[in-house]
């Protein structure tokens, strides 16, 4: 099967040659875990601003982008042959290992197909990505993934804990990181998912 690389300039007006902060390091291998059946990809870069901070300390109490989250990232638009299979984008969050990256699979209505870690120090990221606990957030929106997190008491729900059968600090960076992903993903590229199905459906790579 051939993979295409598909420059994001011949869609959309923007500056891809800018260095976004956060992005995938392997864009091939993590696109292909999280989408196997891919044909191609392409990047959207977008400017994560203050506004942007302030709206997601808003929306998920305690939870602030650090000053290293604004500025450009990427969503990758990842396609086959019959058009959009999802989005793809990378968050970090910090924890005691230092920064965590994890790499989301996006639906186009912003539901959660998947994650990779890309970047983790501790070891327990094994027990994490796997199919069990994937399930656990697979086809959830933001409002499902924030059931999951007492904000009064900054925690996970006894419910959350229970449910991936793990109690360590990771499972609360993959939970924090998810609702974080969901949200900025939506504040900061909704005008691209609401025309990515027409604008890449209708391109022909050559």
């Amino acid at each position: 099967m051939h993979r295409f690389i598909i420059p994001v300039f011949l869609l959309f007006s923007v500056n891809v040659w800018s260095q976004a902060f956060c992005g995938l390091r392997d864009p091939v291998a993590m696109i292909e875990k999280l989408y196997p059946d891919y044909t191609s990809f392409q990047s959207i870069v977008r400017t994560v601003d203050e506004r942007t901070r302030e709206v997601v300390s808003k929306e998920l109490p305690g939870m602030v982008l650090h000053f290293g989250e604004l500025g450009r990232h990427t969503l990758y638009v990842v396609t086959d042959n019959d058009g959009v299979l999802g989005l793809v984008h990378v968050r970090s969050e910090q924890s005691q290992w230092g920064l965590v990256e994890i790499a989301w699979g996006i639906s186009k209505d912003l539901k959660i197909d998947g994650f990779a870690f890309q970047r983790c120090r501790s070891a327990d990221k094994y027990k994490l990505e796997v199919p069990k606990i994937q399930a656990v957030f697979n086809g959830k929106r933001l409002e499902a993934l924030k059931s999951y997190y007492d904000f009064e008491a900054a925690a996970p729900t006894q419910t959350y804990t229970n449910t991936i059968g793990y109690t360590g600090e990771l499972g609360e960076v993959l939970l924090k990181c998810g609702m974080k992903t969901l949200l900025v993903t939506e504040l900061v590229w909704w005008q691209d998912i609401d025309t990515i199905e027409s604008s890449f459906n209708t391109f022909e790579p050559n």
